[in-house]
């Protein structure tokens, strides 16, 4: 009796720990499933969303004023996007505080790539120095996707200066006791942050004069009230071809194909001056990268299209060239030249 109850018992455990193991298998098997169907629902509102994106109106920020490089900029690819994704493509301007209102709006809207923002060397390299009470984080609430091209700055004067090169400028401007004044589109510009530059590379006395804005600065230039200005060529070639001023070099590291005869400062002799600016397209930092990727193939393809260059190139803007990786190389060297000049001058837009 003993014997068989011994078995009997032995047998029941091994069916009792059989009938466990295979519930354990069964329950682990559910977990697993249900995790892959809960991982499977939360991937596919953004994989969905990347296949049909876009699906409505798309709108570019430019946080700036009409008329100015970033609103040409988005004028001269929203039309191609448009055609390229079969819908609407809108460009607003929303200026103020150097970008920041324009930026803001794109850092608090959703992370869905139907909110663009026009970017560039002022708001992902400058104002993050400049402005350090933003109610936004410039740096990580913000993306930049494609380099939309460079902006060429030009040092001009009004024409009854004594000089037609930059050696005779500084020759100039170092005879006069009070030295040169310049004016800006306002403080923290890149204007003003220019002419900051090439007064810590010459060590020249320069006063700075702010104003609201680039069109009144030039303004003041032609009927004398300054001496120089840095400026976008967009803004000053007509002014340069009526002879209202006179261009005396080009401020970035090359010459400018608008003007191949006029040679950069850093030719002229103040060695690693480059006050180049880029502009780039931005979205907010969380948007999904499928998105990220097709709005990035897309504007680069639009790029690429023969009117477009022309529209640009007309306007005095040149295309980047490079990769991603040269891109954002670029980035991280620029923003460590404005953060010096910035720190040196001390400059403080609070």
């Amino acid at each position: 009796m003993s014997s068989n109850c011994g078995r009997a018992c032995w047998a029941s455990s091994v069916n009792a720990c059989f009938e466990r193991s295979t519930t354990r298998r069964h329950t682990m098997k559910s977990i697993v499933a249900s995790l892959f169907v809960l991982l499977s629902l939360a991937a596919g509102p953004a994989l969905a969303q990347a296949d049909t994106y876009p699906s409505r109106t798309v709108k570019i920020v430019v946080p700036f004023t009409p008329g100015g490089s970033p609103d040409a900029v988005a004028r001269a690819v929203s039309p191609g996007l448009g055609q390229a994704w079969k819908q609407p493509v809108v460009v607003e301007n929303k200026a103020g505080a150097g970008g920041n209102i324009g930026g803001e709006t794109v850092a608090r809207a959703p992370s869905d790539g139907y909110t663009l923002l026009l970017s560039g060397s002022g708001l992902a390299c400058i104002n993050p120095k400049l402005y350090t009470k933003t109610s936004f984080d410039l740096v990580n609430d913000l993306k930049l996707v494609t380099p939309l091209g460079f902006v060429p700055i030009v040092l001009v004067v009004h024409p009854a200066i004594p000089a037609r090169t930059l050696s005779e400028l500084v020759a100039h401007a170092r005879s006069l006791p009070g030295g040169l004044t310049y004016g800006s589109g306002g403080v923290g510009t890149p204007q003003h942050l220019s002419g900051e530059m090439f007064t810590l590379y010459t060590g020249l006395k320069m006063t700075h004069v702010p104003y609201k804005g680039n069109g009144p600065a030039l303004a003041d230039l032609m009927a004398g009230q300054t001496d120089i200005m840095f400026s976008p060529i967009n803004s000053v070639a007509p002014l340069i071809k009526a002879g209202k001023v006179r261009a005396i070099a080009a401020a970035g590291s090359q010459r400018m194909p608008a003007m191949p005869d006029l040679p950069t400062i850093a030719e002229a002799g103040v060695a690693g001056y480059d006050s180049s600016l880029w502009l780039a397209m931005a979205v907010p930092s969380a948007t999904p990268k499928d998105v990220v990727d097709k709005l990035d193939r897309d504007v680069r393809s639009v790029l690429g299209r023969g009117d477009v260059k022309a529209s640009l190139a007309q306007q005095g803007i040149e295309q980047l060239a490079g990769s991603p990786v040269d891109f954002q190389d670029m980035v991280r060297k620029d923003c460590a030249r404005w953060a010096k000049v910035i720190a040196d001058a001390r400059i403080s837009a609070d």
